[in-house]
């Protein structure tokens, strides 16, 4: 997610204008200790991801990282009393090992004052596929992960801000099928809770941002996210 330092609000027009900014920046670059499951990685992950508003109402972002993932999606979005901007968006991303990822999710944003206030739900359904040559068998799991996120950026002035925000994840079920056979296991290691703090400094259109994720179940799982963001 990409955060834009506001101008102070005039009226609904320039309020729809500043809240568009927040979520459709143009590109951006990130790398980060985290792969494309919000998972830790021991490698350092490189990430270009874009946007482009087809219209008023829709866009086409996608991503691509080092990790050999990349994926495409459609955003729809409308506003709410002129004050809540509200995106749907759908998204299909797969890696070279077999893993896919679906994801549909609704993120809201609203200003009051300096804050920017947020939240974004999001459902995934990931399919894994597991190479067991030379044994003949045909191993895949799939599982549906309900990802929740509520977070705040506060503007100190017009080129930095903070921000933080508290997310949990987790996943509701594990389905193996074993060449024929299928069958549902209880999940383990399902349950994410973590708080992420971070600042933003916006030159011209240009938003380097560094963010530090702390995990509150197991503090190995922390990791740093940097990313310059461009707003052309």
């Amino acid at each position: 997610m990409s955060f834009f330092a506001f101008s102070e609000n005039k009226d609904g027009q320039e309020f729809e204008s500043d809240v568009l900014a927040f979520i459709t920046d143009t590109f951006d670059i990130t790398v980060s200790n985290s792969n494309f499951l919000d998972e830790r990685s021991n490698d350092y992950i490189f990430t270009l991801s874009g946007s482009y508003n087809l219209n008023e109402t829709w866009r086409v972002f996608g991503s691509i990282d080092t990790s050999e993932y990349a994926d495409i999606g459609f955003g729809y979005s409308f506003f709410m009393a002129d004050r809540i901007y509200n995106e749907i968006t759908i998204s299909a991303g797969a890696d070279t090992n077999g893993t896919t990822v679906y994801t549909t999710g609704l993120f809201s944003a609203t200003k009051w004052k300096s804050f920017i206030f947020y939240t974004n739900f999001e459902g995934q359904y990931i399919g894994y596929e597991f190479d067991t040559d030379p044994y003949p068998l045909t191993i895949e799991k799939s599982e549906f992960m309900f990802n929740k996120l509520i977070g705040s950026v506060y503007e100190v002035s017009s080129w930095f801000s903070f921000t933080v925000a508290y997310g949990h994840d987790k996943s509701h079920y594990n389905h193996w099928t074993i060449n024929d056979h299928s069958f549902t296991t209880t999940p383990q290691e399902t349950v994410r809770d973590y708080i992420s703090l971070g600042a933003i400094v916006n030159l011209w259109g240009v938003k380097p941002n560094i963010s530090h994720r702390f995990d509150l179940k197991n503090s190995e799982e922390n990791y740093w996210d940097i990313s310059v963001s461009f707003d052309f």
